[in-house]
């Protein structure tokens, strides 16, 4: 896999793009050729490591990563431009606070009045997509899936780490062309499947997403 760097911009790492468009609008179209040097002289940093998180291979052995994922999440900071491992701990939870329910001293409420109540008493976990994509993106059988996809697919493994944007509106479209294109071609195993369900799970991703998976 080649070299990660961060663009000017500060986003998340990534291979050096073919072209960049400047704040001027001119485009820069011969990046991959500058060396190491240059790149950081044009305003890109790395290069970076993704951190990996921790994982249980498929024979049951725990494989160590840089943190782990049941009680910590990696995150990438775009004005530091570094990669940052948090406690889970420290997370605020939103609760909702409940309605108040209908007047006890009004027993006869209607059916369709008692229903209208009903979905007021749910209280939904927000889906936390950061969280996910940061772990997700760090987890190290899928990267070295991904690695070995660049030579076989490069178009859906270089595009595969983009797609989440649109995830996060609720377009799953272009996710689904590229996993499902690096699930059958890399034969992603049943266990790597699951194990990203239950994540997903753990994020509280909507199902529909976790359909695709």
């Amino acid at each position: 896999m080649k070299p990660l760097y961060s663009p000017p911009n500060g986003t998340f790492p990534q291979e050096v793009p073919a072209y960049y468009r400047e704040n001027n609008n001119s485009v820069r179209t011969d990046l991959p050729e500058l060396s190491h040097e240059e790149l950081i002289a044009f305003g890109f940093t790395g290069p970076y490591t993704i951190p990996s998180a921790s994982y249980t291979d498929e024979d049951g052995n725990l494989v160590e990563g840089d943190y782990d994922p049941e009680t910590q999440y990696c995150e990438w900071n775009e004005t530091r431009r570094n990669f940052i491992i948090k406690s889970k701990e420290n997370e605020e939870k939103t609760v909702l606070p409940l309605p108040e329910p209908p007047p006890t001293e009004d027993l006869k409420v209607s059916k369709q009045e008692f229903l209208s109540y009903a979905p007021l008493y749910e209280i939904k976990e927000t889906a936390d997509w950061k969280g996910f994509k940061q772990e997700f993106l760090s987890y190290a059988p899928l990267n070295e899936i991904i690695a070995n996809a660049i030579s076989v697919i490069p178009i859906a493994a270089l595009s595969f780490p983009t797609t989440f944007l649109e995830c996060e509106k609720g377009n799953y479209s272009d996710f689904t062309d590229c996993w499902n294109t690096i699930k059958t071609t890399m034969k992603v195993s049943t266990t790597i499947i699951t194990h990203i369900k239950e994540r997903c799970e753990y994020y509280h991703l909507p199902v529909e997403f976790i359909n695709i998976i």
